[in-house]
């Protein structure tokens, strides 16, 4: 059983991500910058694929990298994650526990702010849509065979650098339960990660409500708007230069767009 790390970084200017992230076995990194190329070398002899284009947006790395993997059990990973030692077996025993797995959810420990390191409880549990719609994508592993059997991709529209902001890793796992894929979570920390700011959440202004309305339509259809209004509620003392209606006219707005944008495509 092979574990591969696949990274989405920008500007990288050397290899030295590689150490940074204490990366211990085979590795993608898909690295959005200004030249195309693409580089393969042993480090600690693990493979590495070291991948630079010209492309932007998060989805569109995150797929690039689906597409160049080889490994059995694939790691989704940002630049700014430290993984730890010996992770490659903890990440291997999990998949021998749980054998009917598709994807296994594990832990994140944020250095700086512990409170922010999500935890699902003690014990391992198979995850269901409400669940798995917590999940960020850093603490996402897959089989790649069952990604790649199932042709299940990252929606483009949406990540950092897209037209629709985030919510990319949502909507990947509502394609692997639509599709029938299995999901795991398992009480493990395999990483860590210093928590920063966004480089795209500008708080709850009419950007993000638009976005939201494209991505609750997305995962919910006609449900979407009685879910954006409920998020919109549970933050309205923090909404940033909108009142309640503005926000909800925002989720209505980008949820038209993006129909629109289906239709064109399916057109």
């Amino acid at each position: 059983m092979k574990v591969e790390v696949l990274v989405a970084t920008m500007h990288q200017k050397d290899h030295s991500l590689v150490e940074k992230m204490n990366i211990q076995t085979d590795a993608v990194i898909i690295n959005q910058c200004d030249r195309e190329d693409h580089e393969e070398f042993e480090h600690n002899g693990k493979r590495i694929k070291f991948i630079s284009n010209k492309e932007r947006g998060l989805s569109r790395s995150r797929n690039l990298a689906i597409k160049s993997a080889s490994g059995d059990i694939c790691i989704i990973a940002d630049d700014d994650i430290v993984y730890q030692d010996g992770y490659e077996e903890m990440v291997k025993k999990a998949y021998q526990e749980l054998p009917e797995a598709d994807l296994i959810v594990f832990d994140i420990a944020y250095e700086n702010e512990p409170e922010k390191s999500w935890k699902f409880g003690k014990d391992k549990i198979q995850m269901g849509l409400r669940r798995a719609l917590q999940v960020n994508s850093v603490r996402i592993t897959y089989k790649l065979n069952s990604i790649k059997d199932k042709d299940i991709k990252f929606n483009t529209l949406f990540g950092a650098g897209s037209i629709y902001n985030h919510g990319e890793e949502n909507i990947f796992i509502k394609e692997c339960i639509r599709k029938g894929l299995k999901i795991y979570y398992f009480p493990i920390t395999i990483a860590s990660i210093r928590f920063r700011e966004s480089t795209w959440f500008k708080g709850y202004d009419e950007k993000y409500f638009f976005d939201i309305g494209a991505i609750y339509y997305e995962l919910f259809k006609s449900l979407y708007l009685l879910f954006g209004i409920r998020l919109l509620l549970r933050q309205r003392k923090r909404l940033k230069d909108i009142t309640v209606f503005s926000g909800i006219k925002a989720i209505m707005a980008g949820k038209k767009e993006y129909r629109n944008k289906k239709e064109e495509e399916n057109a």
